[in-house]
């Protein structure tokens, strides 16, 4: 498949550095192959299409045969957010990752969708069956923070796919996943580590598929 980098402008206020990838610095960053784990990447914000990109027409009537890479392109330059948000749901179904990460971020923040913690975790959970490491880091963290996010408290799930996302993670990712780690053993016995440790075995032998059951 051809690549398409794509610059994503606007960084989101307030949310985990996994998720928005702004940290303190504000920096722009770059997206290129979707079927790649990505650490540390930006999947939120508005895109702006690269010089050599096709004219808006042709994204459109591409998108509108189906294809997911162009569903996505249109999902992130639309002006107009309900839109926006309904071409990425297009591509997420077709299981676009980086679509499905796009679209858990506009959950989180309401943004041309409803607002729904739930709907966040679903969609990251897609994600990370294909192996993106943020969102298992980001899963992780919310099954660590529980009722504060309006989510199940698993720690067992928290353990794991932190402890899956880990060795995929570059830079402050990896500290804050490491942190939040750290934090859940903690809150866990000897033989719940135990448990979690297999399930981590078990989700990395099973290539991220059914992890947790």
């Amino acid at each position: 498949m051809h690549q398409r980098k794509v610059r994503l402008l606007l960084c989101v206020p307030g949310l985990l550095v996994m998720i928005s990838g702004c940290a303190d610095s504000q920096e722009q960053n770059e997206v290129s192959d979707q079927k790649r784990p990505i650490s540390g990447a930006v999947i939120s914000g508005r895109a702006a299409p690269p010089d050599n990109a096709p004219s808006e027409s042709a994204i459109r009537e591409l998108a509108e045969r189906g294809d997911p890479s162009f569903q996505f392109l249109l999902g992130m330059t639309s002006e107009d957010p309900r839109e926006g948000a309904r071409w990425l749901r297009r591509s997420a179904d077709q299981g676009h990752l980086q679509a499905q990460t796009s679209l858990a971020s506009l959950h989180l923040q309401g943004k041309g969708v409803e607002r729904s913690e739930s709907e966040a975790m679903l969609w990251l959970g897609r994600a990370a069956a294909q192996g993106h490491a943020v969102a298992q880091a980001t899963l992780g963290t919310f099954y660590l923070q529980g009722e504060q996010r309006g989510t199940p408290e698993d720690l067992l799930l928290a353990y794991m796919w932190l402890d899956v996302a880990l060795p995929n993670l570059e830079s402050t990712n990896a500290e804050q996943a490491r942190t939040d780690r750290q934090k859940v053993s903690g809150l866990m016995k000897v033989e719940q580590i135990e448990r979690a440790q297999e399930l981590s075995r078990k989700c990395l032998a099973q290539n991220y598929r059914n992890c947790g059951a």
